[in-house]
């Protein structure tokens, strides 16, 4: 047995030295273009934090629904958003908007009784439903 070479049986070293079929080939390049790149933006979503899923959550809403604003407390009692459950997580979300220039944050003043809570959508999105 000489050293550095690898003795493989007869059978074996002739489906090593084989072409790979096309089919296998096909394979490949269908998992390499296809099925890996599903896997990443399937699988990405759940490396995520739960703040930037409801910042995606909202910005999804903001789109679909092309909102000219957004009422903290709206959201929270009709729509119902995936992760966006507290006020204090719609704010949250409302504040990375505001710091992506997507939202403006409500005015602050002295009002009597709660301020409302609504700030403004700063970007638009096609045409809005009036």
């Amino acid at each position: 047995m000489s050293a550095g070479k690898l003795l493989l049986p007869p059978s074996l070293l002739a489906a090593v030295r084989r072409p790979v079929p096309v089919l296998v080939r096909k394979a490949i390049m269908f998992a390499k273009a296809y099925m890996i790149p599903m896997a990443e933006r399937i699988y990405g979503d759940a490396a995520l934090s739960a703040g930037a899923r409801g910042v995606e959550t909202l910005a999804r809403w903001i789109i679909q629904t092309k909102a000219t604003e957004v009422h903290v407390r709206h959201v929270q009692r009709n729509d119902h958003l995936p992760g966006l459950v507290t006020a204090a997580d719609i704010h949250k979300a409302c504040q990375a908007l505001v710091g992506a220039g997507w939202l403006s944050a409500p005015p602050r003043g002295s009002s009597n009784g709660r301020a409302r809570q609504a700030y403004q959508v700063t970007v638009a999105f096609g045409p809005r439903h009036e």
